[in-house]
């Protein structure tokens, strides 16, 4: 959908929900809709917790005054779990994931191919809060009704194989997620310019990387960059991730004002699409940061990073995964600095956080309780001052 058509339909939506709000009385079944409606819109333009809201208060009412049609019920359960899940809020998510599916198994059988788009959407979460059986669980189940109900070469498929892809390299399973990704970059129904290759290729870097083949990586991330420049243009917003996966390449592999132009030019291109207070500027900021600070330069690394903490912490807000990790990361420059307080309270913000939203599978959580037991060490009477590891 184009973003003037989108931008349309939400305010539309906005003045039918406006007019139905003054007719009837809060709790009324018949606002159902139009919060359901303007939630989903809300939800499609990324203003993920402004779509919760809505779309929890739909939720709210359906369940005092309904019922809804099932399906209709269901599309709120789903869209809401993706909203809470996009927004950071994983474990939040999962029990309107499960009750969408349910309701949709009820309805249309347990092997109906929107089915495995749901239990795809559970896997993600399985895979966000670090319980990757259930995660491989979900994915069976998913690959399973796909193999059934979805026509070979549909879309969907694409989804699903870099997806599973994720999982592998989840589980430390480079080479099973190299075979995902290629069938989506070898699929010859696939255009060439298709945005499901630029993730498949650019994903396919990123794992090259992790290997030390650098020189291919490099080629990897940069065909992902020409189809996305090719597709969209040379400063939309959906280049930021694959500017910022080569500059790290480039920093890591010695070439610094590759990176650095690299870098700026993603924070560039943040700031002019999608204003300087979005969290995508953020996290080119928190990449620069973390880039500049393995370099040792911790004047400018520190000032990228609390710029990067103040932006996503308004934007997504203090309980945010992307929040916490660029805490986690302030806490280690602060640690490394000696100042031991300063890193102590950014830890525990961190982990606070990633216990409340993911849980406490998540790798982070160990290897934050680990810098908290540094600092505790480190503050013992007679003990040297040490660093993070």
């Amino acid at each position: 959908m184009k973003k003037d058509t989108l931008d349309e339909k939400t305010v539309v939506a906005e003045k039918d929900l406006a007019r139905t709000e003054k007719r009837y009385r809060p709790d009324d079944l018949r606002l159902a809709g139009p919060l359901r409606r303007l939630g989903k819109l809300y939800y499609m333009k990324g203003r993920q917790s402004d779509a919760v809201a809505l779309l929890s208060r739909a939720l709210a009412i359906a369940d005092a005054k309904g019922p809804l049609e099932p399906d209709v019920m269901s599309d709120l359960l789903n869209t809401l779990a993706v909203a809470l899940s996009m927004g950071g809020r994983f474990l939040e998510s999962l029990p309107a994931m499960r009750r969408s599916l349910e309701l949709t198994e009820s309805e249309l059988g347990p092997r109906h191919a929107s089915l495995a788009g749901r239990w795809n959407n559970i896997a993600t979460v399985y895979m966000n809060i670090n319980d990757l059986d259930q995660a491989a669980a979900a994915m069976d189940r998913a690959l399973a009704i796909a193999r059934e109900a979805v026509p070979e070469g549909d879309p969907f498929w694409h989804k699903l194989w870099i997806n599973m892809a994720g999982l592998c390299q989840y589980r430390k399973q480079p080479d099973a997620a190299t075979d995902c990704l290629r069938k989506v970059v070898g699929d010859r129904q696939l255009k060439p310019d298709s945005p499901m290759r630029a993730i498949a290729l650019n994903n396919l870097g990123e794992i090259a990387v992790g290997q030390g083949r650098f020189d291919e990586a490099r080629e990897l991330l940069q065909q992902a960059i020409d189809i996305k420049q090719r597709l969209l243009g040379y400063d939309h917003p959906d280049l930021i991730v694959n500017l910022l996966n080569l500059g790290e390449l480039h920093a890591r592999t010695g070439d610094a004002v590759k990176a650095e132009s690299l870098f700026l030019e993603a924070i560039r291109i943040g700031e002019a699409r999608l204003g300087p207070g979005h969290h995508m500027v953020g996290v080119a900021c928190y990449r620069y940061g973390g880039s500049l600070f393995e370099r040792g330069y911790v004047s400018s690394a520190r000032e990228n990073l609390c710029r990067a903490l103040g932006i996503v912490e308004a934007a997504l807000g203090p309980g945010h995964p992307q929040t916490a990790e660029v805490r986690a990361k302030l806490g280690e420059l602060c640690q490394g600095e000696g100042e031991l307080a300063e890193a102590r309270g950014h830890y525990t913000a961190a982990l606070e956080a990633l216990l409340a939203c993911c849980g406490s599978e998540r790798p982070e959580v160990g290897q934050l309780r680990e810098r908290l037991a540094q600092l505790d060490a480190a503050e013992r009477p007679g003990r040297r001052r040490a660093g993070p590891a």
